[in-house]
């Protein structure tokens, strides 16, 4: 799903909940974003935290942030400390292949829901997530 579509989807129990997923490695989002939307899930794709901002202020509505934490712009510890700032916050996973760095975001984001070092295999990353969702629902 392209971020300039304005979806409003309603809040469900994983699968069929909205992902979106802020990677900056094309190959790597374009594969996570395939297996997420095998498993069920909507997807809505951002390159790096600015236009992950930018999907948000549009209105769209995600249940669950999946985001890289080394990203130009806007990184994504500072996307979630903004996303914890909206009215409606999602849940956020972050991910980084960097040890100190997931370390670092583990400390300045209280509020995140899973932190998962990289290289992921996609069934922790999926079992990550859909413990975030159910979280969330509770």
């Amino acid at each position: 799903m392209c971020p300039a579509e304005d979806r409003d989807v309603e809040t469900q129990a994983e699968p069929g909940s909205t992902i979106l997923l802020v990677e900056d490695e094309a190959l790597l989002r374009m594969s996570t974003a395939e297996h997420l939307r095998e498993a069920g899930f909507l997807v809505v794709e951002a390159a790096n935290g600015a236009e992950a901002r930018a999907v948000i202020e549009a209105g769209v509505t995600v249940d669950l942030v999946f985001s890289d934490i080394n990203m130009p712009l806007v990184d994504g510890v500072a996307l979630a400390k903004w996303l914890s700032a909206q009215e409606h916050v999602p849940s956020i996973v972050l991910t980084s292949g960097v040890p100190m760095v997931l370390a670092q975001a583990r400390a300045a984001c209280p509020g995140v829901q899973a932190f998962l070092p990289k290289p992921y295999p996609y069934g922790e990353m999926e079992e990550k997530i859909r413990a975030a969702l159910a979280k969330r629902d509770v």
